[in-house]
């Protein structure tokens, strides 16, 4: 029995609830009462909703109905103590009276995007010390009447004033916020930013202002803001960036974006004194940059370039920021070819995103250095081949990669990625960003050229359809094949060089020791011409053709005379002489007998004729006594005379 009431009383208990809970939410709403949140949509007016609304609800939303208009009496039957959030969104309010959000003590967030809110009176945000979160994004409000409108939230930590028509902000229209901490006023029609605007929100670090067709910045801007760490000036009309040193001025920014503009160029240190951790400037209009535009900026992780109308990217341009980035995009640009060292220290690197640009070849130094990279895409390119090292790195990183719509060549320079394909886990390290069927595969890559292989799976090709190469390991670059050809160019030069040395060097040993220069034939002197000059002339053809072999040996014979006396007369001969001129004529002149009179013939003393052949004249040694004396017979004469 007593078990039968206990039974009775739950079930009442429960009813009771039931009835109470349904009984305190209002028609057209959803409460949560254990999150404590009210939901009403399609509302005509507040106060038929307020009375019986739960009086723990900490988060209150309107959408939708026909609110146009609300005051401060709309609000006072709400349990105005627990609200902390209030939003209206997505009605036609189109006005905001003085004091209408006076009676939330408490109230932290207001969402009031998506209205048609024009007018906004100059004490409607009295009353509320602890707010710290206000969106008005997405409004028809035009330029704020004066800084008084935002005075009373002086412990506002938050606005958004995006999506509105502001034109520009009067001077101090910040300067009553002390605390406010993000400030976005993306979405308006801002011809400028000038920094009195901004001036006394000291403690401002996140400021938005994408797609506010901005055009130029103010000088004193930047000094004005110079504790944000979070910067977006997307999507807005810069032509160029501010000259070099003007960023210095943002000691603590972290994040800029500069996409979506028109910016052309990069000048030489550029960001020189950012410490950024994230810098995009995808989507503008590059074509040069500086290759020092990155220097002095350690610190930098993430660099977006992507979307640019880059053609050549300076060879070191990365440099100064190798030890630090860790994920660069330069995809959608218009570069055939990467030079080698480019990525040369990016030891950091993970992410690296270079697709839609038309690239023609990889080669191995552009990975040499890439000791950490985990994601890579070249999808979209003119690749033929990729080289070995490069498999070789995706296989050691257990890289994921993405390479769909290449130029793929199925000939012997395939064969590395063929091998990686039909490896069991390729499926795991490839991906794609549209997968075929929903599937959570890529499509393999098939074969471009050969004609003969078009449209083949890569994975299926047998090795006798690719042929064999030299090296099948790498895609050559052509700059490897111009330094080869130095190399090579200068041994040979060397070479040569060393050759020419030789050859003079003999040359002139040869001509040092008397001998002919060129080999083969006698000496010139052995066959002197046929003609008919005088005993001087003679004398000095012959003097001249002599070297310092005959001095020498002139020498030693002039010796042995000295030590074994001969005939007085070829004494006094070689005394009046005291030369080598007539002892040289003797060796040298052959018989002329249509030349000798005969008067010469017969001054010839017999024994003279004797003497002269016994001695060391006319190359006795060589042809005998007979030869010499008969010179001497043909040449008496002239003998005498000289003496």
């Amino acid at each position: 029995m007593m078990g039968y009431k206990l039974h009775i009383l739950s079930v009442v208990a429960i009813t009771t609830l039931l009835i109470t809970l349904c009984q305190s939410c209002p028609m057209n709403c959803e409460c949560r009462p254990w999150s404590k949140v009210v939901n009403c949509a399609d509302l005509s007016s507040l106060r038929a909703i307020a009375a019986r609304v739960p009086e723990n609800t900490e988060t209150l939303s309107l959408h939708g109905g026909t609110l146009y208009q609300l005051s401060d009496a709309d609000f006072q039957d709400l349990p105005l103590k627990s609200i902390h959030t209030l939003e209206i969104t997505n009605t036609p309010l189109r006005e905001l009276n003085n004091n209408v959000f006076a009676s939330f003590l408490n109230l932290q967030q207001l969402n009031l995007r998506n209205n048609k809110i024009g007018t906004i009176e100059r004490l409607a945000f009295a009353g509320l010390p602890k707010l710290k979160t206000l969106d008005l994004s997405n409004n028809h409000l035009q330029s704020p009447a004066s800084s008084d409108l935002l005075h009373p939230l002086e412990q506002i930590v938050e606005i958004d004033l995006s999506n509105n028509e502001i034109i520009n902000f009067p001077n101090g229209f910040f300067s009553q916020l002390p605390v406010l901490h993000k400030l976005n006023i993306g979405n308006n029609s801002i011809s400028n930013l000038r920094g009195t605007s901004f001036k006394g929100a000291r403690n401002l670090r996140k400021f938005l202002s994408p797609h506010c067709q901005i055009s130029t910045l103010e000088n004193d801007f930047f000094a004005s803001i110079n504790s944000i760490d979070t910067l977006d000036l997307s999507y807005n009309q810069f032509r160029s960036l501010p000259n070099n040193g003007i960023f210095t001025l943002l000691h603590s920014l972290r994040n800029l974006t500069l996409t979506g503009n028109g910016i052309s160029a990069l000048v030489e240190e550029q960001f020189v004194g950012l410490n950024l951790d994230n810098l995009d400037l995808s989507g503008n209009k590059l074509s040069t940059i500086n290759p020092n535009a990155f220097r002095y900026m350690p610190g930098l992780r993430r660099l977006d370039l992507s979307n640019n109308s880059l053609q050549n990217i300076p060879s070191y341009l990365f440099q100064p920021i190798a030890q630090s980035l860790y994920l660069l995009r330069i995809s959608h640009n218009k570069l055939y070819e990467l030079p080698d060292q480019l990525l040369s220290g990016l030891l950091k690197l993970f992410e690296l995103d270079i697709s839609h640009c038309g690239l023609t070849s990889l080669s191995d130094a552009h990975v040499r250095d890439l000791l950490r990279l985990k994601r890579v895409d070249i999808s979209n390119n003119a690749l033929e081949a990729i080289p070995q090292s490069f498999m070789d790195r995706i296989n050691i990183n257990s890289m994921s990669i993405r390479l769909e719509n290449n130029r793929w060549r199925c000939d012997c320079m395939i064969k590395p990625l063929r091998t990686w394909l039909q490896l069991s886990n390729w499926a795991s390290r490839l991906y794609c960003k549209q997968p075929t069927n929903n599937s959570t595969t890529c499509a393999l890559p098939r074969c471009v050229t050969p004609s003969y292989s078009a449209g083949k799976d890569i994975t299926l090709l047998k090795d006798r359809e690719l042929g064999e190469c030299e090296n099948t390991g790498a895609v050559a670059s052509k700059e490897t094949s111009v330094i080869l050809g130095a190399v090579f160019g200068a041994i040979g030069g060397i070479v040569l060089l060393i050759v020419i040395v030789i050859i003079i060097m003999c040359l002139y040993r040869r001509r040092k020791r008397g001998d002919p220069l060129w080999c083969g034939g006698k000496h010139e002197y052995e066959n002197p011409p046929q003609h008919h000059n005088n005993g001087r002339d003679k004398t000095r053809g012959i003097l001249k053709r002599s070297g310092k072999r005959d001095m020498r040996k002139y020498h030693e014979e002039k010796k042995e005379r000295h030590n074994n006396p001969v005939d007085p007369e070829i004494g006094s001969i070689n005394e009046s002489d005291k030369s080598f001129m007539i002892r040289n004529y003797f060796h040298s002149m052959n018989p002329d007998p249509d030349a000798v009179s005969e008067i010469t013939q017969s001054m010839t003393r017999k024994d003279s004729v004797e003497s002269l052949s016994q001695s060391g004249y006319g190359y006795g040694s060589r042809r005998g006594s007979r030869q010499s004396s008969q010179y001497s017979l043909n040449a008496g004469i002239k003998i005498e005379s000289a003496v």
